[in-house]
């Protein structure tokens, strides 16, 4: 029972500790993710200055190569003295080359446009899978904390039947065995939660640390229910024990 509840102690702290670092910050709703990645994720970075280099290299397709210059000084005109030989060129290519030239430069714009297009959809579709998947291990999380006070009520109950004589020890056991293993479920679940901030955080390119709006009216509470109750009767029996 003291493992149980330095178990439960230290997984009270981290929450106390993320709650503490996030007080001064406004939960972030989806929307506001994906507007902060799209403006500070580093691989959409990289795709809107691929594009804007794409975009100035059209504006050089027409351009002439440069003109050549040349200057000789010594007797290249006469015999009896020195002279100074001048020479201009400018090369060019016909007008079709540089047509076919910009046009192969705008298609150059156009396949950075798409890339970044692709980028853009790839982003907003992690940064919602980690996002609902971050919901998914709140409410999961408040589910194995109702279940682990059903235990530990249900635990401290079979202990007392036991000193008393009413039931054997394999159901103390049972409980304290069964009590363990959704407190492992409970570290396991804040680890993977933190890890799934640490995830957002990368594909929104901030070291900021938030919390989100979980409080989504579309989600459906796991907290479990009288109907839950009522259809799983062990967790029935869980409660019968703990009251």
């Amino acid at each position: 029972v003291k493992v149980s509840k330095n178990l439960t102690s230290i997984v009270l702290l981290c929450l106390l500790s993320t709650s503490v670092l996030a007080q001064n910050s406004q939960p972030q709703s989806l929307q506001m993710c994906i507007d902060k990645a799209l403006r500070q994720n580093q691989n959409i970075q990289i795709s809107n200055l691929e594009i804007t280099g794409s975009q100035a290299l059209v504006k050089t397709a027409r351009d002439l190569p440069k003109t050549a210059i040349d200057a000789q000084y010594g007797r290249t005109q006469v015999f009896d003295g020195n002279d100074v030989t001048l020479s201009i060129g400018q090369s060019f290519a016909l007008p079709s080359f540089y047509k076919a030239q910009e046009n192969l430069l705008k298609g150059n714009v156009l396949s950075a446009e798409k890339r970044a297009k692709l980028t853009k959809n790839q982003l907003i579709g992690e940064v919602k899978s980690v996002y609902f998947q971050i919901i998914h291990s709140t409410q999961y999380f408040k589910l194995l904390q109702e279940q682990d006070s059903l235990y530990q009520s249900a635990f401290k109950a079979a202990s007392v039947r036991y000193k008393t004589g009413e039931t054997d020890l394999l159901e103390k056991v049972s409980f304290e065995t069964r009590l363990r293993e959704i407190q492992n479920r409970i570290q396991r679940t804040q680890a993977d939660k933190q890890n799934l901030y640490q995830t957002l955080r990368f594909l929104m390119n901030t070291n900021e640390v938030f919390e989100i709006d979980d409080s989504l009216p579309s989600q459906k509470s796991l907290a479990i229910s009288d109907f839950q109750l009522a259809s799983n009767p062990f967790l029935g029996i869980l409660k019968q024990q703990s009251e």
